[in-house]
This record gives C-alpha cells, sequence and structure tokens, in this order.
C-alpha cells in the first residue's frame, strides 16, 4: 500500500460523523420526542381545566390518549421532515467538532452496533434525569424510557464495558451525545415553531377529543 493510500484509508472526523449521522437522528427524534410526550400531557391538562372538561378528561382515558397520538404524530412527522435538512447535519457536525482525525481513526477501528447502543442507552438515560430532574439513573421513569426505547442490557464483564474504556471510543460517545443534544435542540425550535403557527389544527384535535369524552360521560 503506498503512502497515499494508507492516509486515505484512515478514517477522519467528517467521514467518522457521517457514518453515525443516522443513529444520531434516530435518538435525537427519540429523545425530542420523549420531552414532548410529557409536554403534551401538560398541554391537554391546562386545556381541560381552562375548558372545563370533564372528570374523566386525564392521561389514561381513551380520548385524551387519542389527542395525545394525534399531537405527537404531527410532532414525529415534522421532525422527520426536518431530519434529512443540511441544517440538521451541521447540527450533528458541531458535536463531532472536536473530534481530531487521529481520534476518529482510532475510533473507527473499534467501533461495534454494541458501542452505539450502550452509547444511546446513555444518552437517552442522561436526557430523561435532566428534563425530569432526576438524578437517579435507576429511577423507575428511566427504566420506563429504556424500555421504550428498547435499551439492550449489557451485563458486567460483556465485552462492550471494555471497548468504552478506549480513550478513542469515549471521545466518539461525547461526540455522539453532543450532536444528539445539538439536533434535538434544533428539532426542539422547530416543534415549538410548528405548534405557534399550526395552533388552529392543535387546537382542533384537542377539542374534537374533549367533545367525545364529554359525550361520553353522558351516555
Amino acid at each position: 500500500m503506498t503512502l497515499a493510500a494508507a492516509v486515505a484509508a484512515r478514517a477522519s472526523t467528517a467521514t467518522l460523523a457521517k457514518a453515525q449521522f443516522p443513529s444520531v437522528r434516530k435518538t435525537a427524534r427519540f429523545v425530542t420526542l420523549q420531552k414532548w410526550d410529557g409536554r403534551v400531557d401538560g398541554m391537554l391538562g391546562s386545556y381541560g381545566q381552562a375548558h372545563a372538561a370533564p372528570a374523566a378528561w386525564r392521561a389514561g382515558d381513551p380520548h385524551w390518549e387519542e389527542a395525545k397520538a394525534k399531537i405527537l404524530g404531527r410532532l414525529a412527522q415534522r421532525i422527520d421532515q426536518l431530519s434529512p435538512d443540511a441544517e440538521a447535519e451541521a447540527l450533528m457536525m458541531k458535536g463531532f467538532a472536536g473530534v481530531s482525525d487521529a481520534e476518529a481513526d482510532g475510533a473507527a477501528a473499534k467501533i461495534t452496533p454494541d458501542v452505539v447502543d450502550y452509547s444511546d442507552v446513555i444518552i437517552i438515560s442522561v436526557e430523561t434525569m435532566e428534563e425530569r430532574r432526576l438524578s437517579n439513573p435507576l429511577d423507575p421513569a428511566v427504566v420506563a424510557v429504556q424500555k421504550k426505547w428498547g435499551a439492550r442490557a449489557f451485563p458486567p464483564g460483556s465485552p462492550v464495558h471494555e471497548a468504552v474504556k478506549d480513550a478513542s471510543v469515549k471521545r466518539l460517545m461525547d461526540a455522539r451525545a453532543s450532536a444528539v443534544r445539538f439536533l434535538s435542540t434544533g428539532f426542539d425550535g422547530q416543534l415549538q415553531l410548528l405548534l405557534f403557527d399550526r395552533q388552529d389544527v392543535f387546537q382542533h384535535d384537542i377539542d374534537a377529543a374533549l367533545a367525545a369524552c364529554a359525550k361520553a360521560k353522558h351516555n
């Protein structure tokens, strides 16, 4: 192999980052929608209080859950529209900005699907703890979100625990976490705008569910 070919074969930061973009997008989407899950419950509760909703209007009521599913579906659709944008890629790239080509090359040789899965579980857990102001990673709320994600268990002694001790792999995991946060923050801002611009649509979803809930009460 010539020197030029050897240099070309080394992973650059940009190459490593782009290889991680699909999984970062997926994780950022999940994290963002998890944040909105609680916010939508709050929205439905506040709207019900302001519009004399029946006592049945609460989380778990089928009409409440139907309205929530519609709203979250609209938000998810907007995220999926934003994900392929160049702006989304630029936000993800910011997360990898501090990774050197040497670190990228070292991580590329050690990255495995297990490492990515392990990294995602940590990201999702930390984001959940921060959003809900929790300090215990074993809190039932954190465990519930992990299960929703479909997190795999990595018992002590698993090869992944040894792999993540490597400095370049740790650097990659930090970069992935930053990329998810940058992208999720970008998504979050756009969803706030969507909620403001299309408030008539969201209000219709809630009004229809409230009316159905009130009608069911009298039947």
